[in-house]
């Protein structure tokens, strides 16, 4: 459940119009890039930032040319890439939040979509064969941020940061790159990954430390059984 859509299916992703919506490098400001200029230096960051109307570092052409890039290498077993890794990442981030169950007197509630979030992660299959066109995680990418805060744990979904960062990786995770000629940058999605967990980390020293209970893993099933136990409707 953790490997890259991608991979999963055997052949570059594009059917979906959102995975042809791409967005530009982020930009981080404040503390977040003085410690980022500390550690990997402004030359590093401003090698990988976006200019004009460039996507990380390319033109992204019209969507009926990208249409049809797809097309053609739809035909084509996937090549494994940098960004590949990356979106492994994110989805052992990804379900390991939505499994998280704070210490906290804000009780739990199975939402509609929780349930259909934990569904498609279950779900998910390895393609017997490359030319398979389904990745059941795939619409996952495609919520809201307020669908965000309804996957986690209402004590969690309160984390702003947290929130927003797992939407602000899933946007930078959902296109597919294959589609995009000229990227010169291989760890340019690693780069992304990078700015944006800086500043979540950063906006969290403003937090309150959240206390995790370890016993326990957040699943439907689980809340199921601890309302047959305690009684609760």
């Amino acid at each position: 459940m953790y490997i890259a859509r991608a991979i999963s299916i055997g052949h570059a992703l594009g059917r979906r119009k959102y995975q042809r919506r791409f967005k530009p490098m982020p930009e981080i400001t404040g503390k977040a890039r003085d410690l980022y200029d500390k550690t990997w230096g402004s030359n590093t960051y401003n090698w990988y930032c976006d200019h004009g109307d460039t996507y990380h570092g390319v033109t992204v052409p019209a969507d009926k040319v990208l249409k049809n890039i797809y097309s053609a290498k739809a035909l084509v077993p996937v090549v494994h890439k940098p960004h590949h890794d990356v979106e492994s990442m994110f989805w052992s981030l990804y379900i390991t939040a939505i499994q998280l169950v704070p210490k906290c007197d804000i009780a739990d509630s199975i939402t509609g979509v929780f349930k259909t979030t934990w569904d498609d992660i279950r779900k998910h299959r390895i393609a017997d064969t490359w030319n398979e066109d389904v990745d059941s995680r795939d619409s996952l990418l495609n919520f809201l941020t307020d669908d965000m805060e309804l996957a986690l744990h209402p004590g969690l979904a309160a984390s702003s940061p947290l929130t927003e960062l797992i939407y602000s990786l899933g946007e930078q995770i959902c296109p597919e790159y294959d589609l995009l000629d000229g990227i010169d940058k291989p760890e340019h999605l690693h780069e992304a990954m990078r700015r944006l967990l800086l500043d979540a980390i950063v906006k969290m020293e403003d937090q309150p430390d959240i206390e995790f209970d370890t016993t326990k893993i957040r699943t439907p099933y689980y809340l199921n059984e601890k309302r047959a136990r305690t009684g609760d409707d």
